[in-house]
């Protein structure tokens, strides 16, 4: 026993450097179908945030093969969604779009809004990017909705400060103050203090911008210390160099 003990032992380089191991491929020894194409998808979102992109497309593109052998439109909404969100990274938005729509086709016919929802919000955000602001305030719409349908709350408020915003940048301040105050009360029901204060800090951008200099100012104010309370300060301090230029305003 002791001799084969030994005989297993690999023999490091004589250079003092230790070869690693090869990491195993844990779908590859996976026998379900489905739990394969689940993990693939991990693995390719792992290796995505991790900055290896072309390994995780490699992942993403096993695992719609599989959903569209299964038939599985829930699975491949989820894959074109992160293959979306990988070539968005990636800087190519015509391919980002296409499996963006792609994400979102797949997931009404699986009637699950939560997938919709994400799929449309993250279609948005590539058109807002983009410059394509009309666009991207068309996408959170649609975000919004499949997202009150899934009853994320969260969600919604989010979606709904982001257009408030997109709108604030387009002129549209009535519209934008009113979407504002809309996912203000709906954060403060939530106590999301993080994404308030985001929010506080643009409707302080619209009251300054209106020349309501003291209610901008509370707002502001708010906003900052719900962002420090939280540990944002960078970005407490980010939306304080916004209001600069509007709080020196006569």
């Amino acid at each position: 026993m002791a001799t084969a003990s030994r005989k297993s032992v690999r023999q490091a380089p004589r250079s003092g450097a230790i070869e690693a191991a090869p990491v195993p491929d844990p779908a590859a020894t996976v026998p379900s179908a489905e739990l394969r194409r689940d993990i693939l998808v991990l693995m390719g979102s792992l290796l995505l945030h991790r900055g290896d992109g072309d390994a995780a497309m490699e992942r993403f593109a096993e695992a719609i093969t599989l959903a569209e052998e299964q038939g599985d439109a829930r699975a491949l909404a989820d894959a074109h969604t992160r293959m979306g969100r990988l070539f968005r990274y990636r800087n190519e938005p015509e391919t980002a779009s296409d499996h963006y729509e792609r994400a979102v086709a797949q997931a009404e016919r699986a009637k699950h809004p939560g997938l919709a929802a994400q799929a449309w919000w993250e279609w948005a955000v590539l058109a807002h990017f983009a410059g394509d602001r009309v666009t991207a305030l068309q996408r959170l719409e649609s975000a919004a909705q499949r997202w009150t349908e899934a009853g994320s709350d969260t969600d919604v408020a989010r979606t709904l400060a982001l257009m408030a915003t997109l709108h604030r940048k387009e002129g549209a301040l009535p519209k934008a103050r009113r979407l504002y105050e809309e996912a203000v009360a709906k954060q403060r029901a939530l106590c999301d203090h993080y994404e308030l204060g985001i929010t506080l800090g643009g409707l302080a951008l619209l009251q300054l911008a209106e020349g309501e200099r003291e209610e901008g100012l509370r707002t502001l104010v708010e906003g900052q210390q719900l962002l420090r309370g939280v540990n944002a300060e960078a970005e407490s301090k980010l939306l304080r160099t916004a209001a600069e230029p509007l709080l020196v305003q006569e």
